[in-house]
């Protein structure tokens, strides 16, 4: 409590200071003010645009409050910065399915699907992570009332899909 007054009594003397405003942040975080989270965790990144960090903290205060615009431009600005990073490549293709872009997951998937290389340590996690993305794909065409693409789709992926349940019930 003491070094929250603290931080709160020297904040405005570093207004412009990203490290300043992501303690501050993390501060409402930890009380569970993630609105007030969110505003400092942007404010912090306004002046660390570098930051990739402080931008992932972001997205996943962004997804918890449901500021999807949010989390859509931040995944985005993610995947801009540091593009062979499969895990934010999928966190903006969620991003995109919860902003109801469907229609721009699949390619968002199979460039996912395209870039992933197989772990020789452990082949069968790999292919999980593989089977699971091609049917988020199905499944975002499937909103979409793309039948046809469906049906393609799935011809197509067989092979890859793990989830047969899954599979047999699309």
């Amino acid at each position: 409590k003491e070094g929250q007054d603290e931080a709160r009594k020297g904040l405005p003397f570093s207004l412009t200071s990203s490290i300043s405003w992501r303690v501050f942040g993390l501060m409402a975080q930890n009380d569970r003010k993630y609105t007030d989270t969110a505003a400092s965790f942007i404010r912090a990144s306004k002046f660390d645009l570098e930051n990739l960090s402080l931008l992932r903290d972001l997205a996943f205060v962004q997804a918890h409050t449901r500021d999807y615009s949010g989390l859509l431009q931040t995944r985005k600005t993610l995947i801009l910065k540091r593009p062979q990073n499969l895990l934010w490549v999928a966190g903006y293709a969620v991003a995109l399915h919860l902003n109801g872009l469907n229609s721009q997951v699949p390619d968002i998937v199979n460039a996912y699907l395209d870039a992933m290389e197989e772990d020789p340590k452990n082949p069968s996690a790999t292919r999980h992570q593989r089977g699971e993305m091609a049917m988020f794909k199905v499944r975002c065409l499937e909103e979409d009332q793309e039948h046809a693409k469906v049906i393609e789709a799935l011809d197509s992926m067989r092979d890859i899909i793990v989830d047969l349940i899954g599979f047999q019930e699309v």
